[in-house]
C-alpha cells in the first residue's frame, strides 16, 4: 500500500512538471537532483489491529520550521511544489489531480505490478 502512495504522489507530482524520484531507503518522494531535496513524506500506523496510511504533500509553505527540526531523521533538505516549480501552487488544484491518480492506483488488484510503470525509484 505504501509503494502505491507514493507511485501515486510522483505521478502527480509529475504531472506538474516536477522530476522526482521513490527512495525506498528514506520513504518518500524526493527530486531527482544530485542533492535530493524531500517533496512528500508517507506514514502509517497501527492501533488495535487498524492499519491507517497518510501523506503529506509540501505544496507551498514557508519552510522556517524545518531548520529546527531534522525531518524524518535525515540531513537532507526540504523542499516544495511552489519552489521546484517556481509557481505559486494552489492546494485544492493538487487535490483535484490528486484524487483521480490515487483511485486509479489504489483500485487495482493487489497482484497488479506498479513497478512496470513506476516512476524513478531508488533501490
Amino acid at each position: 500500500m505504501v509503494a502505491r502512495i507514493l507511485y501515486s504522489i510522483s505521478r502527480c507530482l509529475q504531472s506538474f512538471g516536477i522530476n522526482c524520484k521513490i527512495d525506498q531507503e528514506n520513504p518518500g518522494v524526493w527530486t531527482d537532483t544530485e542533492v535530493p531535496r524531500k517533496l512528500a513524506a508517507v506514514g502509517l500506523s497501527n492501533k488495535d489491529g487498524i492499519t491507517k496510511h497518510g501523506f503529506a504533500i509540501n505544496v507551498d509553505l514557508p519552510l522556517t520550521g524545518f531548520t529546527a527540526i531534522v525531518p524524518c531523521g535525515l540531513t537532507l533538505p526540504v523542499t516544495t511544489m511552489a519552489i521546484e516549480t517556481g509557481q505559486k501552487m494552489d492546494v485544492e488544484e493538487v487535490k483535484l489531480r490528486m484524487i483521480p491518480i490515487l483511485k486509479e492506483i489504489l483500485s487495482l488488484s493487489p497482484d497488479s505490478k506498479i513497478q512496470d510503470t513506476d516512476p524513478k525509484t531508488d533501490q
